[in-house]
């Protein structure tokens, strides 16, 4: 919301946030701030920048879970060859706890 009336030359803006709070309720803050008018542009710049980045993590996690998705194996790592299991037995039974 653009609030014109935030006192001399600057531009005021509300922000209202929503957060998941204590149990199952949720919790909202509202936020006031000021700006001065040669800075609304990068203000508003960097905000477009930050939600790109956001919106394209977002993209970058779902191809991650489609890619994970049930019923696929990863192949980030493989199990060890029948012919090394005994090895892999042997050596983390013979190392112990740390």
């Amino acid at each position: 919301m653009l609030d014109a009336g935030g006192g001399g030359a600057k531009l005021g803006f509300v922000a209202d946030t929503v957060a998941k709070g204590p149990g199952a309720g949720f919790v909202s803050t509202r936020t006031r701030f000021f700006v001065e008018p040669d800075e609304a542009q990068r203000l508003i710049d960097g905000l477009k920048q930050a939600l790109e980045k956001l919106l394209e993590t977002k993209r970058t996690a779902e191809r991650i879970t489609a890619a994970n998705s049930l019923g696929k194996t990863s192949t980030a790592v493989s199990p060890p060859s029948p012919s090394a299991r005994p090895r892999v037995t042997r050596k983390a039974a013979t190392d112990g706890p740390t």
